[in-house]
């Protein structure tokens, strides 16, 4: 009985609920009387933070002039406090008052420490808020709080345990009435129950609607669901029967091809419209994959060995060729589904098909020409490349002045003027694979095995600088031929056309119309000219370029009239590297226009200089055609000369024909600018390119500089020293000086005069010297003039 009485539920449901509320009750206990301390220390702390925060003014007043009495009744009224032990006031390191319930040495250093930490508060000054000029410090009543803190403890003990005493009889008493007792009956009744005879279990009373009502439910839907079996067994096989039938309309009328197969390729059932997109009839279904016309059947079939092996979803495209001869590509999607068949699905992507090749046609197509682009380019020459022992010549031909259609005419014209070469060059070229690969440059890829033929290189030539008709209007451009030879000339496709762009690159050098094969040489000079380029960056960077000076004569006046500033570059290995090496390579890195800046500025310096110092003269700079208009506006050469306080009569602006040549609306709206601001303007070296009367009537110039390779060869009866006479007409008839350079000899000298040229420079008076020699140089000169003029 004993034994019995301890097994019950009743008696160890009550013990479990006592001994969990026990554990529970006295951890929570435990921890609320740890947080009422923690409280109880926070809530002193609190108050004696507010309480010094309520003497803080007035313990600044004190500290701040030292007020031993003000500081002692300020700690009294603190001590009053009851939570307060000791009041500690200091001022710059002396303690004013030290107020305590108990005695302390003034001396101590050591404050006593309690539960609550002491209150350690900053005064700072009333009139500076960063200057501390003392502190206040708080010692709690340690005895007081913590009385305060058992109290409170003792408090939340009484009342968790009255509280854990109450919930552990309420739980033990719910679960006997609500619980134990209910199960107890319904075990009872479930020993009487005959469930064969169709009886039920009971609900025990009021239990209707919890968990023991629906236990006694589920028992009771127990023996209804054994017969509802069969029931649903029944059901259940009349429904697959349904969804055959359904699976079977889908399958049969599916527009997307079905198919069965086993791990070999072997049809095991397919759709209609599996033989309908093999383009086969009912009588023609194939026993295997095998047995249709696949350009790449083997894949098709490898696909389906890898779906069976891994049983993972796979799919692919395949091209299909049917009886009638037409092709068509099938998308097929299969996958394991179990038994080692394979599922598949077949779709028509021919139109999808069609739309790729299309695009892949149009992204290696030059929209404008029908030629290819570069990308068709690189891909042919990877083709060629990749056959074994097959060489071949590739050429790139450039457009000669086709920046000036685009400029003058516009892109239309310029659009016109493509379409001709394209044609030309199939015409010339017949054979070759065809590219546009820059905005005016082709590329032409001979078969492989064909000779570079210079006679049809040079017809090409020839036939490039015949005239475009635009617009019923004639334009004459012309070109330029680089060519490489592979492999000779480079094994891959970047050495490829790099090789190829150097040699184009040397044609353009030498004036275009013409047509070059590779050297290694071009090579090892582009090579030269990047280091030169890098070496003439760094030149502008640490000051490596400075100024030369060359006197300008005036042969009226037999007196120096000005200077021409001329760069010059001291490499640091190189030695002086000319001005006709380096120009070109800032010209086309575009460096010119910080150099070109440069020279205005040092001139400008050095011109305001001399001119300080009484020396009436003028400096001529010359002005690349590429810093125009753009990289130095007419305002910036003003702002440049006044900031140096110059007149802008006092700068000569030296220009070539190329200015006026590469592009007249801009070049002409500079040149007036510069005009009516005052500055002087030069014809530099006319005679040697494009020069006609109607420059020099259309531009505003002031001054024509003859080109020294006529006045070298001038001499009292030749063709050169007529050529410089009616240059000297010429200019005088306009209103225009004239400058002679290149003069190294009396006879020149004198002739000049008697052509009434005005003014003259060249080794005849001097080489281009430093700046710091440039006055003894002008004193000599102008005493050397001054006694040749008085003999």
């Amino acid at each position: 009985m004993s034994a019995k009485f301890w097994r019950s539920l009743l008696v160890r449901t009550a013990l479990g609920v006592v001994g969990i509320s026990a554990l529970i009750g006295g951890l929570v206990m435990l921890s609320a009387a740890t947080e009422a301390r923690k409280v109880a220390n926070s809530e002193v702390a609190r108050r004696l933070t507010e309480l010094v925060d309520t003497v803080q003014n007035t313990t600044s007043i004190a500290c701040f002039v030292g007020d031993k009495q003000l500081a002692a009744e300020l700690a009294q009224g603190l001590l009053r406090n009851s939570e307060v032990a000791l009041v500690v006031i200091r001022a710059e390191g002396q303690i004013l008052a030290k107020v305590g319930r108990m005695s302390f040495s003034d001396d101590a250093d050591e404050l006593p420490l309690g539960p609550t930490h002491p209150i350690v508060r900053p005064v700072y000054s009333p009139f500076d808020a960063t200057r501390q000029i003392g502190e206040i410090t708080l010692i709690p009543d340690a005895q007081r709080i913590g009385q305060i803190v058992r109290d409170e403890g003792e408090r939340i003990y009484l009342i968790l345990a009255i509280q854990l005493i109450a919930v552990a009889a309420a739980a033990v008493a719910s679960v006997l009435y609500l619980i134990v007792r209910p199960i107890q009956r319904m075990s009872d009744e479930l020993h009487r129950l005959d469930a064969t005879a169709g009886q039920l279990l009971p609900v025990p009373v009021g239990h209707e609607r919890n968990e023991l009502g629906r236990l006694a439910g589920d028992i009771n839907d127990l023996a209804g669901r054994l017969v509802s079996t069969l029931e649903d067994e029944h059901a259940l096989r009349l429904q697959r029967e349904v969804d055959e039938r359904k699976f079977r309309a889908i399958f049969d009328n599916a527009e997307s091809g079905i198919l069965l197969t086993d791990g070999s390729g072997e049809v095991i059932s397919f759709n209609p419209s599996f033989l309908r997109l093999c383009g086969l009839t009912e009588g023609q279904a194939p026993a295997s994959l095998k047995a249709l016309a696949w350009q790449h059947g083997d894949e098709l079939l490898g696909l389906i060995h890898e779906c069976a092996d891994s049983g993972r979803a796979l799919g692919g495209d395949f091209l299909l060729e049917l009886a009638d001869g037409e092709s068509r590509w099938l998308s097929f999607s299969f996958g394991a589904v179990g038994g080692g068949q394979i599922q598949g699905v077949v779709i028509d992507v021919t139109a999808r098909k069609t739309e790729e090749v299309a695009a892949r046609l149009l992204a290696v197509t030059d929209s404008l020409t029908g030629l290819g682009n570069r990308a068709a380019l690189e891909q042919h020459l990877g083709e060629l490349m990749g056959v074994s022992g097959a060489g071949f010549v590739m050429l790139l031909l450039d457009i000669d002045g086709f920046r000036r259609v685009n400029e003058s005419l516009g892109l239309v014209a310029g659009d016109e003027v493509l379409r001709q070469s394209a044609y030309r060059l199939r015409g010339h070229l017949p054979g070759a694979w065809l590219a546009r690969v820059g905005a005016d440059e082709f590329a032409a890829v001979l078969p492989p095995g064909a000779e570079a033929d210079s006679a049809a290189f040079t017809a090409l030539v020839e036939a490039m600088a015949l005239p475009f008709e635009l617009h019923e209007q004639p334009l004459f451009l012309g070109a330029s031929i680089g060519l490489v030879r592979y492999p000779a000339d480079g094994t891959d496709i970047p050495g490829l056309l790099r090789n190829a762009d150097l040699a184009l690159e040397r044609v353009r050098r030498e004036g275009g119309q013409g047509f070059r094969c590779f050297e290694p040489g071009m090579a090892e000079q582009a090579e030269r000219r990047r280091r030169m380029e890098k070496d003439l960056r760094l030149a502008v960077q640490q000051n490596e370029l400075q100024l030369y000076y060359q006197p300008i004569i005036d042969l009226k006046e037999n007196r120096l009239a000005g200077a021409e500033a001329l760069i010059r570059w001291r490499h640091p290995e190189q030695g002086m590297i000319s001005p006709d090496v380096f120009i070109p390579l800032a010209e086309e890195s575009g460096m010119i226009r910080d150099i070109g800046l440069w020279v205005l500025n040092e001139a400008s310096t050095q011109l305001a200089a001399w001119r300080g110092a009484g020396m009436d003269m003028y400096v001529s700079v010359n002005v690349s055609v590429k810093q125009i208009p753009d990289d130095l506006p007419a305002q910036v050469v003003l702002d440049t000369t006044r900031s140096h306080g110059i007149e802008p009569d006092h700068i000569a602006l030296e220009i070539t024909e190329g200015v006026l040549m590469s592009d007249v609306s801009h070049g002409l709206a500079w040149l007036e600018s510069l005009n009516q601001a005052g500055f002087r303007l030069y014809l530099d070296d006319f005679g040697t390119g494009y020069s006609s009367l109607s420059y020099l009537k259309r531009f505003p110039m002031d001054t024509v500089k003859v080109d020294k390779s006529f006045v070298r060869d001038m001499s009292a009866d030749n063709n050169d020293r007529a050529l410089v006479g009616a240059i000297v007409m010429m200019a005088k008839g306009l209103g225009l000086s004239t400058v002679a350079e290149g003069v190294e000899t009396d006879d020149q000298l004198l002739l000049l005069k008697a052509l009434s040229c005005r003014y003259a420079q060249g080794y005849l008076f001097s080489k281009p010297v430093p700046a710091a020699e440039f006055p003894a140089l002008r004193a000599r000169i102008n005493g050397e003039l001054a006694l040749a003029s008085g003999m």
